[in-house]
């Protein structure tokens, strides 16, 4: 076995490299302590690197209240699943998410209240952590995200996404569908808004793709904008392409819809939870590129319906995913703390 003493090495690392970091994180966090208010009624963290300060901020002023807003799992659902695995290539993969659960239990423990986005990390919190949450969604800003009046060209219909450039968000997907849109002879063009640093790799990934598929003309991507240009960039396409795979929301999604786009989102993802297929979206099940085409092709074939969608979506926003909607669903979370 001669590869057997470098690949224990490498995983000896990696270990060590974890605890490194996570000793960092640590240090950091109770720093973080001492730059909080010591008058403060509640503290809504995000982040959960943040829990272990406001654990200690809380065993210092016990009268604190604490509204944790749950994006995602602490351990991530991906890796939770991936962890039930059981085999010896992912041993240490598996401890480290079982250290990682004790660790939140017990953090968790200082936490008054949580509210998530959507209902499945609401179940997953309850099934790992035994912690109940409330489903607040999320909000828009329905003045600033808005359709444009002016009718776009039809000619060449131009397809969005917009996401961090993570293997979950399935770009693969998207590219592979692009080609088989254009192999039916249809004139489309799609923007891909994602800042590739965090991820390098599947970045380089995604290129190569487009290029081996001879679709540079077609697809461009895009690092990263502000948030006028992204608002421009959602009022000159025609639809909006959400493709991830167990995502935990999607708020690039509801931004879209607040901008009369019709969108076509992952089955998986949390935002379809509140979509109706037909109606305010459509629906398919994550890495069918075939599916993702033949979608495509029906919104480019049916004007009507996708105008109808995309003025559906608005409406649905407007009604349901405005600031002050989610504003008031906070406020009652935090006076239940």
């Amino acid at each position: 076995m001669p590869w057997s003493f470098p690949r224990t090495k490498f995983k000896l690392i990696k270990v060590v490299r974890y605890f490194i970091n996570f000793l960092k994180s640590s240090i950091n966090a109770l720093r973080l302590v001492f730059l909080i208010d010591k008058d403060s009624d509640i503290i809504n963290p995000h982040l959960m690197g943040v829990l272990e300060t406001t654990w200690v901020f809380k065993l210092l002023h016990p009268k604190v209240k604490i509204s944790w807003f749950c994006n995602e799992i602490p351990i991530g659902e991906t890796n939770y699943l991936e962890s039930q695995n059981i085999n010896l290539t992912k041993v240490l993969k598996k401890l480290r998410c079982q250290f990682e659960i004790i660790l939140y239990k017990f953090l968790l423990k200082k936490v008054d209240t949580i509210a998530v986005n959507d209902n499945r990390n609401k179940h997953l919190l309850k099934e790992i952590f035994n912690k109940k949450a409330v489903n607040v969604g999320t909000g828009v800003d329905i003045n600033k995200f808005h359709p444009l009046q002016s009718i776009r060209n039809r000619n060449n219909l131009k397809i969005l996404s917009v996401g961090v450039l993570f293997p979950y968000r399935r770009y693969e997907d998207l590219i592979s569908a692009v080609g088989m849109v254009l192999k039916r002879n249809f004139n489309i063009s799609v923007t891909i808004v994602g800042n590739p640093i965090l991820y390098p790799a599947y970045a380089q990934r995604l290129h190569f793709l487009v290029k081996r598929k001879r679709l540079i003309d077609y697809i461009q991507f895009i690092d990263s904008v502000n948030e006028q240009k992204i608002i421009e960039l959602y009022q000159g396409h025609d639809i909006f392409i959400w493709p991830c795979d167990r995502n935990t929301y999607g708020l690039a999604v509801i931004e879209a819809m607040a901008c009369g786009l019709p969108v076509i989102v992952s089955n998986t993802t949390g935002v379809a939870e509140i979509l109706e297929e037909n109606k305010t979206a459509l629906i398919i099940p994550p890495q069918r590129p075939d599916l993702l085409a033949d979608k495509i092709i029906f919104l480019i074939n049916n004007p009507e319906k996708r105008i109808k969608i995309g003025k559906n979506a608005r409406e649905f926003v407007e009604n349901n995913l405005t600031w002050e909607n989610f504003t008031t669903k906070m406020e009652k979370l935090f006076l239940s703390s």
